[in-house]
């Protein structure tokens, strides 16, 4: 028995030395710990990285967008208040002024502008859009015009567009008279 029981001492002797050196092998030694720290710090900077190229992307795309829109509002307010002046000029705008505004603006801002072969607007005084809150889908602009009327009489309205920066469309819109009128529509 004393053989069995110096083989099993011998077993049980080399199961604790090789969980031993497994142990202390599988313990993570501090240059390992270093270059998994390491790793994760460069991945972190990739990630933010392409995070901020993402968002600088993205900012690219709506300022550019922004900028599109503010020059198209722009000039078709500055055109339909004040650079209309004779039917001739209304056909040839029309279309345009109609596919930037859409057709319900429009209506409105032809109702403004003129009535059959009288066209009341002498000349467009001043035109300002703003941005106030940019979502491609749904930004807030605010286009203020002042023009005057063949009367001398000058006249403020303020446009507060509901505007799809990706289409580059109206989709809703509110005009409140600032000077010289005084009715307040919504669409």
């Amino acid at each position: 028995m004393q053989t069995n029981e110096k083989k099993q001492r011998l077993i049980l002797s080399s199961l604790a030395i090789v969980s031993c050196i497994l142990t202390l092998s599988l313990l993570p030694n501090d240059n390992n710990l270093k270059i998994a720290k390491e790793q994760w710090a460069v991945n972190e900077k990739a990630l933010k990285r392409q995070e901020n190229e993402r968002n600088t992307s993205m900012n690219v795309d709506v300022n550019y967008m922004e900028s599109t829109a503010q020059q198209r509002l722009e000039y078709v307010f500055e055109l339909a208040y004040g650079g209309i002046q004779t039917k001739n000029d209304l056909e040839k705008n029309k279309e345009m002024i109609q596919k930037v505004l859409g057709s319900k603006l429009a209506a409105k801002v032809f109702e403004d502008t003129h009535y059959g072969d009288n066209f009341f607007v002498k000349k467009n005084i001043n035109t300002q859009v703003s941005f106030q809150a940019s979502e491609k889908k749904d930004s807030e602009v605010l286009v203020i015009v002042t023009y005057q009327f063949e009367t001398q009489k000058e006249y403020t309205k303020l446009f507060k567009l509901n505007y799809n920066l990706e289409k580059q469309q109206v989709n809703s819109y509110t005009i409140t008279s600032l000077r010289g009128g005084s009715n307040n529509e919504d669409s």
